[in-house]
Parts: C-alpha cells; structure tokens; sequence
C-alpha cells in the first residue's frame, strides 16, 4: 500500500472516529501514524498498536468497529473481519494475484467485501451489507460443533 493510500484511510477512518490495524510498508506505517496522531490530538478516538507490543488488540478492535478497511495482502485479516460481522473494505484487491486474488474475489462476489475506497467516496451503511452469519453459525460454529461431538464420543468410548 502506498503512502498516499495510508494517508486517504487514515483520514477517512480519523474523521469517523475508527481504529484501524494494517500490515504495510514502512512508509506507509509512518503516513497512517501521522494521521492518527493528528486525529488523537482532535479527540478523535484511536489506538496505534505495533507488532513489538503485546497483546494483539485486532479481534477486541473488531468487536467495537462499525466497518473494518483491511490491506489485500492477509487472508487471516480479511477473514478475521469478515467473521466479525461488519461491513469490510479491501484496499484495492485488483492489485492481488493468483491465490490472494481468487479469495478476495470470492468475497467480493459473495458480498462480504467491497473495494476501497468506496466509489463516491462515502461508506455504505451497514443494513446495504451482507454481514449476518449463514444460517447455522457458519463454518467457525460448526468446527465447534463437530469439535464437542468428537469429545463427547471420546468420553463415551473411554468409559
């Protein structure tokens, strides 16, 4: 991502009162910080987490954030989001190749992700977006499901 695409989030994200987390160039790290701290000193609500500090706040962040933008170049990130339940923006996901690219377009097209930036410059609201679990809890829910049967049938067997 480059800086001038950390700078344009930063402000979108500072004049709205979010968090954001990125993985991204130095320099680019630098823009986001800047803007951020210029947002803090505004009142803006917002927190600067490095990968040296611990712990993790992403999935804390996640819970409170009305939107998510992520960088095209995590899977793990953009899916964390995702199972969040809350509208997510990919920063220009049309920059992705082969295996990055398929997955971001099978978010796009399901409807979970849309391009950043939006086109008109503004965010969706949130009831546009298809962010509701798939009936059944989806895959995270029926992993624990199938995880607690196995259990169950190992006790069972055990005794």
């Amino acid at each position: 991502m480059r800086a001038v695409a950390a700078r344009r989030i930063a402000r979108e994200l500072s004049r709205r009162g979010r968090a954001a987390t990125v993985r991204t160039p130095p320099s680019a790290l630098e823009a986001l910080s800047h803007e951020l701290r210029h947002a803090a000193a505004a009142g803006v609500p917002s927190r600067w987490w490095s990968a040296d500090e611990a712990p993790n706040p992403y999935l804390g962040l996640l819970a409170w954030a009305d939107y998510a933008v992520v960088s095209p170049d995590s899977v793990n990130m953009a899916s964390e989001a995702c199972g969040a339940s809350i509208p997510v923006y990919v920063d220009r996901p049309h920059l992705c190749r082969r295996r990055l690219a398929a997955f971001h377009d099978g978010l796009l097209r399901a409807g979970r992700t849309r391009p950043w930036p939006p086109p008109g410059g503004g965010l969706e609201p949130p009831e546009r977006w298809r962010t509701v679990a798939p009936e059944g809890g989806g895959d995270a829910q029926r992993a624990a499901g199938r995880v607690l049967q196995m259990l169950a049938e190992r006790r069972a067997a055990a005794l």
